[in-house]
């Protein structure tokens, strides 16, 4: 995915990695309880429902609550 002009202009270039889960509120408050902090969201598109984590030492990804049936 490009980077575009609602991003930042000194935004790098980066990876993002997503883990799916099944339940996007269950796993942000697992995660929380154990040190992470909500980096952004969660949030709604048409496919899932997105948030980043961060954890204690500054390590970014983000998870995936997908809209499918079926893993895809």
């Amino acid at each position: 995915m490009g980077i575009t002009d609602d991003l930042p202009a000194e935004m790098p270039s980066h990876w993002e990695v997503y883990f799916v889960v099944e339940e996007m509120d269950a796993a942000i408050q697992r995660a929380t309880s154990l040190g992470a902090k909500v980096g952004f969201g969660p949030i709604d598109v048409p496919v899932a429902r997105l948030a980043t984590l961060v954890d204690p030492q500054g390590a970014v990804v983000s998870i995936l609550e997908s809209r499918y049936p079926e893993p895809r």
